[in-house]
């Protein structure tokens, strides 16, 4: 439980020092593809307020999301951006991703935005930037793709990715200076592409580690599964929570209620990378990465 005590500070920490330079990089991102092309006048009219348009991947009630949105509105408000208007659309495209879903969706953008149409896109994940690629919605409109992981989305025309970066090898070794007896290490993650880059990213910077400890992947489990699994793992071991956002027969899971099972059932410590896993869910977290480093 001290780390949960010590989550503020640690949060902090990575604000104010490791990750102020990545703000400012995408406040950047959003300030000058809005105000390149206008006088100082037309940016202070409150007359014409530029509109900011958020595509989620996720359904509202995500955790992410409503994260997400808070850091995003703080940030804005600091930015001295000049008038702004801030919409949102949840997408909802992991449980519903077929071809009627995404023609409405198609249908419902073009119809709300296109006249006129935004001055900036910020999309989070890669599923709604490949939508919004493959159906040539707002073209000309300047974009940016929040990826959680590396090499989830690529830069297309009028776009940039911004991609966070854990260290999950620092992560482990942390993990183990808090447990110095451990030899095993249970890793969580799901089915969806996104968490299986997750752990593909987990395995190349742990590799080093196997020396030490022994890495086991409880990765083709389904929830009620993987939760017998750790309620009694041996005294030298930890589990370690990458993501799980799909489970083996395709349903969408929330990590966060995930999280908050696994810190009630297991009964070894639960460590991850991610305050959106670790806050307020019953783990230990460990080191933990804030969301607003994306912001």
């Amino acid at each position: 439980m001290k780390e949960l005590n010590s989550f503020s500070k640690i949060r902090q920490f990575f604000i104010s020092k490791l990750f102020y330079w990545g703000k400012i990089l995408i406040l950047s991102f959003l300030l000058i593809p809005l105000c390149s092309h206008l006088s100082y006048a037309e940016r202070i009219s409150p007359k014409d307020p530029k509109t900011i348009l958020v595509l989620h991947t996720l359904k509202g009630k995500r955790p992410w999301n409503l994260l997400f949105n808070k850091y995003l509105t703080e940030s804005l408000k600091q930015s001295n951006l000049g008038p702004y208007k801030l919409e949102i659309e949840n997408l909802d495209m992991v449980e519903f991703n077929d071809a009627y879903h995404k023609k409405t969706l198609k249908s419902m953008l073009e119809h709300k935005y296109s006249n006129p149409s935004p001055d900036i896109i910020i999309i989070s994940f890669s599923i709604a930037h490949k939508f919004v690629v493959e159906n040539n919605l707002f073209p000309d409109v300047p974009k940016i793709i929040i990826s959680v992981v590396e090499g989830g989305s690529t830069d297309t025309d009028n776009s940039a990715v911004l991609s966070a970066s854990y260290d999950f090898k620092g992560n482990i070794e942390h993990c183990l200076t808090l447990r110095p007896g451990t030899k095993n290490i249970y890793v969580v993650a799901g089915h969806s592409n996104m968490d299986k880059r997750y752990v593909n990213k987990f395995k190349n910077v742990v590799e080093e580690l196997s020396d030490s400890v022994s890495f086991h992947y409880l990765t083709d489990l389904s929830v009620e599964t993987l939760l017998s699994r750790v309620k009694n793992l041996p005294p030298d071991s930890i589990v370690y929570y990458v993501n799980y956002t799909q489970d083996d027969q395709g349903k969408a899971v929330i990590s966060r209620d995930l999280c908050t099972q696994l810190g009630k059932l297991t009964n070894r410590p639960v460590f991850t990378f991610l305050d959106l896993f670790a806050l307020e869910t019953g783990i230990l977290g460990g080191r933990v990465t804030t969301i607003d480093v994306l912001i």
